[in-house]
């Protein structure tokens, strides 16, 4: 599959940990230094977007041959911050196209894909 092996896309994934604030409160802080990820994004469509869950934000699929991120990570694109939802899907039926989908919803966006 030459788009996995030649991606068009590089995204930046800063993995993220909960930890407990000086008042009991739940934070998220930054875990490690950020990492780029060569990959391919690709729109979801009106139907994929409602089977999700994920109506009336702009969400995006994105394929990658390794994908280091959490459901609490940050991924940055194109000048845009994104937001993983859920866990990321390994597809490993074969070698030549063992790949993640990641499907990413991007942060303040509401209305339309």
């Amino acid at each position: 599959m030459s788009l996995l092996t030649a991606p068009r896309h590089v995204v930046t994934v800063q993995n993220r940990q909960q930890v407990e604030g000086s008042i009991g409160q739940n934070e998220l802080v930054n875990d490690g230094a950020p990492v780029k990820v060569r990959g391919n994004k690709h729109p979801l469509s009106s139907d994929e977007i409602v089977s999700f869950g994920l109506r009336d934000f702009v969400t995006m699929s994105f394929h990658s041959l390794s994908w280091p991120g959490s459901p609490l990570c940050v991924v940055t694109f194109d000048g845009a911050e994104w937001d993983q939802v859920g866990e990321a899907q390994l597809y490993d039926m074969s070698p030549s196209t063992r790949h993640f989908e990641v499907i990413l919803r991007k942060r303040n966006s509401t209305g339309g894909t």
